[in-house]
Protein backbone atom coordinates (compact mmCIF):
# COMPACT_ATOMS: atom_id res chain seq x y z
CA UNK A 1 0.00 0.00 0.00
CA UNK A 2 3.09 2.32 0.65
CA UNK A 3 4.45 1.70 -2.20
CA UNK A 4 1.48 2.54 -4.23
CA UNK A 5 1.07 5.87 -2.46
CA UNK A 6 4.84 6.48 -3.04
CA UNK A 7 4.43 5.85 -7.16
CA UNK A 8 1.17 7.83 -7.63
CA UNK A 9 2.71 11.16 -5.68
CA UNK A 10 5.85 10.58 -8.29
CA UNK A 11 3.65 10.02 -11.30
CA UNK A 12 1.70 13.20 -10.12
CA UNK A 13 5.24 14.97 -9.74
CA UNK A 14 6.29 14.25 -12.98
CA UNK A 15 3.54 15.28 -14.57
CA UNK A 16 3.31 18.62 -12.76
CA UNK A 17 7.26 19.40 -13.90
CA UNK A 18 6.33 18.25 -17.72
CA UNK A 19 3.40 20.93 -17.97
CA UNK A 20 5.25 24.01 -15.80
CA UNK A 21 8.62 23.39 -18.18
CA UNK A 22 7.16 22.77 -21.50
CA UNK A 23 7.32 26.98 -22.80
CA UNK A 24 11.01 26.88 -21.64
CA UNK A 25 11.69 23.31 -23.55
CA UNK A 26 9.38 23.56 -26.73
CA UNK A 27 9.52 27.61 -27.25
CA UNK A 28 7.83 28.50 -29.91
CA UNK A 29 9.33 30.77 -32.91
CA UNK A 30 7.02 33.07 -34.34
CA UNK A 31 6.18 32.85 -38.25
CA UNK A 32 6.85 35.58 -40.24
CA UNK A 33 4.18 35.81 -43.49
CA UNK A 34 5.79 35.61 -47.00
CA UNK A 35 6.38 38.88 -48.51
CA UNK A 36 4.26 38.63 -51.26
CA UNK A 37 1.06 37.58 -48.78
CA UNK A 38 -1.15 40.73 -48.39
CA UNK A 39 -2.42 41.36 -45.09
CA UNK A 40 -6.44 41.88 -45.21
CA UNK A 41 -8.34 43.86 -43.02
CA UNK A 42 -12.29 43.44 -42.57
CA UNK A 43 -13.86 45.98 -45.01
CA UNK A 44 -15.19 48.94 -43.22
CA UNK A 45 -18.57 49.39 -42.17
CA UNK A 46 -21.06 52.48 -42.01
CA UNK A 47 -24.06 52.21 -40.22
CA UNK A 48 -25.16 55.97 -40.65
CA UNK A 49 -25.10 58.45 -43.70
CA UNK A 50 -22.07 59.72 -45.66
CA UNK A 51 -22.85 63.92 -46.48
CA UNK A 52 -21.99 64.66 -49.99
CA UNK A 53 -20.93 67.95 -50.87
CA UNK A 54 -23.11 70.60 -51.21
CA UNK A 55 -23.96 72.33 -54.63
CA UNK A 56 -27.22 74.12 -56.60
CA UNK A 57 -29.70 74.95 -53.90
CA UNK A 58 -28.73 72.96 -51.21
CA UNK A 59 -26.09 76.23 -50.65
CA UNK A 60 -29.06 78.19 -50.34
CA UNK A 61 -30.74 76.45 -46.96
CA UNK A 62 -29.71 78.20 -43.82
CA UNK A 63 -28.93 81.87 -45.66
CA UNK A 64 -31.89 84.63 -45.70
CA UNK A 65 -34.53 85.34 -47.54
CA UNK A 66 -33.17 89.00 -48.71
CA UNK A 67 -30.16 87.24 -49.99
CA UNK A 68 -31.98 85.03 -52.05
CA UNK A 69 -34.29 87.59 -53.47
CA UNK A 70 -31.70 89.56 -54.74
CA UNK A 71 -30.18 86.83 -56.88
CA UNK A 72 -33.37 84.92 -58.09
CA UNK A 73 -36.23 88.00 -57.52
CA UNK A 74 -39.14 88.15 -55.70
CA UNK A 75 -41.62 85.51 -55.59
CA UNK A 76 -45.24 86.04 -57.33
CA UNK A 77 -46.79 84.98 -54.21
CA UNK A 78 -46.37 84.65 -50.34
CA UNK A 79 -48.84 82.71 -48.41
CA UNK A 80 -48.93 82.08 -44.45
CA UNK A 81 -48.16 78.02 -43.55
CA UNK A 82 -50.71 78.48 -40.32
CA UNK A 83 -47.24 76.49 -38.47
CA UNK A 84 -44.55 79.07 -38.64
CA UNK A 85 -43.29 79.63 -42.14
CA UNK A 86 -43.87 81.55 -44.79
CA UNK A 87 -44.21 79.83 -48.11
CA UNK A 88 -42.99 81.79 -51.07
CA UNK A 89 -44.07 80.79 -54.81
CA UNK A 90 -42.30 81.92 -57.98
CA UNK A 91 -43.60 80.88 -61.55
CA UNK A 92 -40.98 80.09 -64.11
CA UNK A 93 -41.02 79.78 -67.48
CA UNK A 94 -41.51 76.77 -69.69
CA UNK A 95 -43.44 75.52 -66.95
CA UNK A 96 -41.14 75.62 -64.25
CA UNK A 97 -42.12 75.66 -60.27
CA UNK A 98 -40.29 77.01 -57.39
CA UNK A 99 -41.15 77.11 -53.76
CA UNK A 100 -39.68 78.66 -50.55
CA UNK A 101 -40.08 78.28 -47.28
CA UNK A 102 -38.90 80.65 -45.23
CA UNK A 103 -38.86 81.05 -41.10
CA UNK A 104 -37.49 84.12 -39.08
CA UNK A 105 -36.01 85.06 -42.10
CA UNK A 106 -34.44 82.05 -42.59
CA UNK A 107 -34.80 79.82 -45.91
CA UNK A 108 -35.64 76.06 -44.60
CA UNK A 109 -36.90 74.19 -47.68
CA UNK A 110 -37.02 75.00 -51.04
CA UNK A 111 -38.70 72.99 -53.73
CA UNK A 112 -37.75 72.61 -57.53
CA UNK A 113 -39.69 71.38 -60.36
CA UNK A 114 -38.63 71.93 -63.95
CA UNK A 115 -35.06 71.70 -66.04
CA UNK A 116 -32.67 73.55 -65.08
CA UNK A 117 -30.18 71.28 -63.96
CA UNK A 118 -27.75 73.61 -63.20
CA UNK A 119 -30.03 74.34 -59.62
CA UNK A 120 -29.88 70.88 -58.51
CA UNK A 121 -26.62 69.54 -59.49
CA UNK A 122 -25.25 66.88 -59.00
CA UNK A 123 -28.54 65.46 -59.70
CA UNK A 124 -30.08 65.97 -63.07
CA UNK A 125 -33.62 65.71 -64.24
CA UNK A 126 -34.75 62.01 -65.66
CA UNK A 127 -31.99 60.59 -64.17
CA UNK A 128 -32.70 57.20 -63.33
CA UNK A 129 -31.49 55.26 -59.96
CA UNK A 130 -28.68 53.56 -61.81
CA UNK A 131 -27.72 56.54 -62.74
CA UNK A 132 -28.04 58.38 -58.93
CA UNK A 133 -26.20 54.81 -57.53
CA UNK A 134 -23.29 56.56 -60.16
CA UNK A 135 -23.44 60.27 -57.70
CA UNK A 136 -24.08 58.62 -54.43
CA UNK A 137 -25.06 55.97 -52.34
CA UNK A 138 -28.15 55.80 -51.06
CA UNK A 139 -28.92 54.78 -47.26
CA UNK A 140 -31.61 53.26 -45.91
CA UNK A 141 -30.69 54.72 -42.12
CA UNK A 142 -30.48 58.02 -40.86
CA UNK A 143 -28.50 58.90 -37.48
CA UNK A 144 -29.47 62.56 -37.13
CA UNK A 145 -28.23 64.86 -33.71
CA UNK A 146 -30.93 67.64 -32.81
CA UNK A 147 -31.51 69.29 -29.72
CA UNK A 148 -29.15 67.02 -28.06
CA UNK A 149 -30.88 63.85 -29.15
CA UNK A 150 -30.29 61.46 -31.58
CA UNK A 151 -33.17 60.53 -34.18
CA UNK A 152 -33.38 57.76 -35.80
CA UNK A 153 -34.88 57.55 -39.47
CA UNK A 154 -35.23 54.65 -41.39
CA UNK A 155 -36.25 54.62 -45.32
CA UNK A 156 -38.10 51.35 -46.55
CA UNK A 157 -37.65 49.65 -49.97
CA UNK A 158 -40.17 51.85 -51.41
CA UNK A 159 -38.67 55.11 -50.17
CA UNK A 160 -35.01 54.46 -51.18
CA UNK A 161 -36.83 53.31 -55.01
CA UNK A 162 -38.92 56.39 -54.95
CA UNK A 163 -38.12 59.27 -52.24
CA UNK A 164 -34.16 58.72 -51.47
CA UNK A 165 -32.70 60.98 -48.37
CA UNK A 166 -29.69 62.60 -49.35
CA UNK A 167 -27.17 64.82 -46.95
CA UNK A 168 -24.95 67.01 -47.98
CA UNK A 169 -21.99 68.59 -46.16
CA UNK A 170 -23.14 71.70 -45.00
CA UNK A 171 -25.77 69.80 -43.00
CA UNK A 172 -28.92 70.41 -45.21
CA UNK A 173 -30.88 67.02 -46.61
CA UNK A 174 -32.36 66.56 -50.09
CA UNK A 175 -35.49 64.17 -51.02
CA UNK A 176 -35.44 63.15 -54.55
CA UNK A 177 -39.04 62.71 -56.00
CA UNK A 178 -38.85 59.95 -58.90
CA UNK A 179 -41.49 59.12 -60.51
CA UNK A 180 -42.46 56.04 -63.52
CA UNK A 181 -43.76 58.13 -65.94
CA UNK A 182 -41.80 56.35 -68.25
CA UNK A 183 -41.97 52.33 -67.40
CA UNK A 184 -38.62 53.05 -65.18
CA UNK A 185 -38.12 55.82 -62.52
CA UNK A 186 -37.32 58.99 -63.13
CA UNK A 187 -36.14 62.41 -61.08
CA UNK A 188 -38.63 65.18 -61.56
CA UNK A 189 -38.48 66.66 -58.34
CA UNK A 190 -36.30 68.07 -55.90
CA UNK A 191 -36.90 69.28 -52.09
CA UNK A 192 -33.92 71.02 -50.29
CA UNK A 193 -34.31 71.35 -46.51
CA UNK A 194 -32.82 71.69 -42.89
CA UNK A 195 -32.96 69.38 -40.06
CA UNK A 196 -35.22 71.06 -38.94
CA UNK A 197 -38.01 70.69 -40.74
CA UNK A 198 -36.70 66.89 -42.20
CA UNK A 199 -37.97 65.85 -38.96
CA UNK A 200 -40.40 67.80 -38.20
CA UNK A 201 -42.13 66.36 -41.71
CA UNK A 202 -40.79 62.90 -40.64
CA UNK A 203 -41.32 61.57 -44.59
CA UNK A 204 -39.78 58.38 -42.81
CA UNK A 205 -40.34 55.49 -40.13
CA UNK A 206 -39.12 56.89 -36.60
CA UNK A 207 -36.85 54.29 -35.50
CA UNK A 208 -35.34 56.39 -32.13
CA UNK A 209 -35.60 59.52 -30.55
CA UNK A 210 -38.60 62.07 -30.62
CA UNK A 211 -38.94 64.39 -33.34
CA UNK A 212 -40.27 68.13 -33.41
CA UNK A 213 -43.47 69.40 -34.28
CA UNK A 214 -44.61 72.21 -36.34
CA UNK A 215 -46.57 74.41 -33.87
CA UNK A 216 -49.86 75.05 -35.17
CA UNK A 217 -50.77 78.91 -35.10
CA UNK A 218 -54.14 79.62 -33.43
CA UNK A 219 -55.03 82.87 -34.21
CA UNK A 220 -54.32 82.52 -37.66
CA UNK A 221 -56.34 82.96 -40.23
CA UNK A 222 -57.23 79.65 -41.23
CA UNK A 223 -59.82 80.36 -43.30
CA UNK A 224 -57.73 81.86 -45.78
CA UNK A 225 -55.46 79.89 -45.61
CA UNK A 226 -57.54 76.84 -45.69
CA UNK A 227 -58.52 78.60 -49.42
CA UNK A 228 -54.81 79.02 -50.37
CA UNK A 229 -53.74 75.85 -49.94
CA UNK A 230 -56.56 74.50 -52.10
CA UNK A 231 -55.77 76.92 -55.03
CA UNK A 232 -51.86 75.85 -54.26
CA UNK A 233 -52.59 72.24 -54.49
CA UNK A 234 -54.50 72.24 -57.28
CA UNK A 235 -51.91 74.15 -59.29
CA UNK A 236 -49.65 71.34 -58.19
CA UNK A 237 -51.79 68.66 -59.33
CA UNK A 238 -52.56 70.85 -62.95
CA UNK A 239 -48.57 71.33 -63.30
CA UNK A 240 -48.34 67.39 -62.80
CA UNK A 241 -51.07 66.27 -65.16
CA UNK A 242 -49.51 68.78 -67.63
CA UNK A 243 -45.56 67.13 -67.27
CA UNK A 244 -46.95 63.80 -68.47
CA UNK A 245 -49.21 65.00 -71.37
CA UNK A 246 -52.45 64.68 -70.09
CA UNK A 247 -55.48 66.38 -69.97
CA UNK A 248 -55.89 68.66 -67.19
CA UNK A 249 -58.40 68.10 -63.95
CA UNK A 250 -61.37 69.77 -64.55
CA UNK A 251 -62.57 71.84 -61.07
CA UNK A 252 -66.28 72.11 -60.67
CA UNK A 253 -67.92 74.01 -57.84
CA UNK A 254 -70.21 70.86 -57.09
CA UNK A 255 -67.82 68.92 -56.48
CA UNK A 256 -65.55 71.09 -54.33
CA UNK A 257 -68.37 71.92 -52.14
CA UNK A 258 -68.63 67.95 -51.48
CA UNK A 259 -65.23 67.99 -50.58
CA UNK A 260 -65.33 70.99 -48.08
CA UNK A 261 -68.83 69.18 -46.62
CA UNK A 262 -67.58 65.73 -46.27
CA UNK A 263 -64.18 66.93 -44.41
CA UNK A 264 -66.37 69.14 -41.79
CA UNK A 265 -68.22 65.67 -41.26
CA UNK A 266 -65.27 63.74 -40.42
CA UNK A 267 -64.11 66.47 -38.79
CA UNK A 268 -67.12 66.49 -36.36
CA UNK A 269 -68.17 63.11 -35.70
CA UNK A 270 -65.00 61.22 -36.76
CA UNK A 271 -66.89 57.63 -34.93
CA UNK A 272 -69.39 57.49 -37.31
CA UNK A 273 -66.75 56.80 -39.44
CA UNK A 274 -63.79 55.42 -37.73
CA UNK A 275 -63.61 52.14 -35.19
CA UNK A 276 -62.73 52.83 -31.71
CA UNK A 277 -59.02 51.40 -32.48
CA UNK A 278 -58.88 53.72 -35.32
CA UNK A 279 -59.87 56.58 -33.75
CA UNK A 280 -58.10 55.94 -30.65
CA UNK A 281 -54.98 55.98 -33.26
CA UNK A 282 -56.00 59.75 -34.56
CA UNK A 283 -56.11 61.31 -31.51
CA UNK A 284 -52.59 60.19 -30.70
CA UNK A 285 -51.46 61.08 -34.08
CA UNK A 286 -53.23 64.32 -33.08
CA UNK A 287 -51.62 64.69 -29.90
CA UNK A 288 -47.67 64.24 -30.87
CA UNK A 289 -47.47 61.07 -31.97
CA UNK A 290 -45.12 60.76 -35.54
CA UNK A 291 -47.16 59.32 -38.30
CA UNK A 292 -49.57 60.08 -41.08
CA UNK A 293 -53.53 58.82 -40.44
CA UNK A 294 -55.04 57.68 -43.92
CA UNK A 295 -58.74 56.87 -44.47
CA UNK A 296 -58.74 53.47 -45.65
CA UNK A 297 -61.41 52.68 -48.70
CA UNK A 298 -64.25 51.21 -46.67
CA UNK A 299 -63.95 54.13 -44.56
CA UNK A 300 -63.59 56.35 -47.63
CA UNK A 301 -67.12 54.94 -49.30
CA UNK A 302 -68.51 55.53 -45.43
CA UNK A 303 -67.95 59.14 -45.30
CA UNK A 304 -68.76 59.59 -49.10
CA UNK A 305 -72.20 57.43 -48.37
CA UNK A 306 -74.57 60.23 -50.02
CA UNK A 307 -72.22 60.22 -53.02
CA UNK A 308 -72.27 56.62 -53.62
CA UNK A 309 -73.85 57.11 -57.10
CA UNK A 310 -71.49 59.66 -58.79
CA UNK A 311 -68.36 57.87 -58.90
CA UNK A 312 -66.68 59.42 -57.32
CA UNK A 313 -63.08 57.95 -54.89
CA UNK A 314 -61.61 60.61 -52.29
CA UNK A 315 -58.23 60.50 -50.70
CA UNK A 316 -57.76 61.77 -47.00
CA UNK A 317 -54.25 61.98 -45.10
CA UNK A 318 -53.44 64.25 -42.02
CA UNK A 319 -51.06 65.82 -40.70
CA UNK A 320 -50.16 67.77 -43.88
CA UNK A 321 -47.93 70.71 -43.18
CA UNK A 322 -46.52 71.70 -46.48
CA UNK A 323 -48.81 70.83 -48.99
CA UNK A 324 -46.54 70.51 -52.19
CA UNK A 325 -44.26 68.12 -50.36
CA UNK A 326 -47.15 66.14 -49.75
CA UNK A 327 -48.24 66.00 -53.09
CA UNK A 328 -44.99 65.34 -54.60
CA UNK A 329 -44.65 62.19 -52.16
CA UNK A 330 -47.87 60.87 -53.20
CA UNK A 331 -47.21 61.28 -57.14
CA UNK A 332 -43.65 59.62 -56.23
CA UNK A 333 -45.98 56.46 -54.61
CA UNK A 334 -46.35 53.21 -56.85
CA UNK A 335 -49.91 53.10 -56.04
CA UNK A 336 -51.29 56.82 -55.69
CA UNK A 337 -49.27 58.05 -58.55
CA UNK A 338 -51.56 55.78 -61.50
CA UNK A 339 -54.30 57.14 -59.29
CA UNK A 340 -53.69 60.59 -60.02
CA UNK A 341 -52.59 59.95 -63.55
CA UNK A 342 -55.14 58.38 -65.45
CA UNK A 343 -56.39 59.34 -69.06
CA UNK A 344 -59.40 59.47 -68.42
CA UNK A 345 -60.87 63.02 -68.10
CA UNK A 346 -61.61 63.46 -63.90
CA UNK A 347 -63.07 66.44 -61.89
CA UNK A 348 -60.72 67.22 -58.80
CA UNK A 349 -61.48 69.04 -55.35
CA UNK A 350 -59.09 69.52 -52.24
CA UNK A 351 -60.24 70.67 -49.53
CA UNK A 352 -58.02 72.07 -46.49
CA UNK A 353 -58.94 71.82 -42.79
CA UNK A 354 -55.97 73.10 -41.10
CA UNK A 355 -53.41 69.68 -41.20
CA UNK A 356 -56.28 67.74 -42.79
CA UNK A 357 -56.27 67.39 -46.14
CA UNK A 358 -59.20 65.50 -48.55
CA UNK A 359 -58.89 65.38 -52.26
CA UNK A 360 -61.59 64.22 -54.20
CA UNK A 361 -61.87 62.38 -57.66
CA UNK A 362 -64.69 62.04 -60.05
CA UNK A 363 -65.01 60.07 -63.43
CA UNK A 364 -66.14 62.91 -65.94
CA UNK A 365 -68.81 61.80 -68.36
CA UNK A 366 -69.22 65.20 -70.02
CA UNK A 367 -68.39 68.86 -70.16
CA UNK A 368 -70.36 71.40 -68.17
CA UNK A 369 -70.79 74.79 -68.10
CA UNK A 370 -69.70 74.47 -64.69
CA UNK A 371 -66.58 72.77 -65.63
CA UNK A 372 -65.04 76.35 -66.48
CA UNK A 373 -66.02 78.32 -63.01
CA UNK A 374 -62.76 77.95 -61.74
Amino acid sequence: MKQRVLLFSGIFILCLVLLYMQPVWFSTVPTVPPENEVHKEPPATTLNYVPIQSEGFANWIGKSLQDFQEEYGKADEQLSSGFSFQIHRYFLDEGGYLEVNVEQDKITAIKFLGEDNSFIAPFEFGMTMNDLAKTTMVYPNFKISYNKETVGLELTEDDMNYRPLIAFDNGSFAILFFDLQKGDSSLYSVMYLNKSTLLKLAPYQVTEGNVPRFQLEEDADWEKINQEKQVQSSSIFQQLRKRENLTSFREITTLQVESKEALERFELEPEDILTTERLQTLKRLQEGEPGTFLLSENEMQDLLENESGSKIKGFFEMPVYDPVFTILSWHSDPYLHGRFTKEKKENLAVAYSKENILVLLQESEKVTKESDDQ
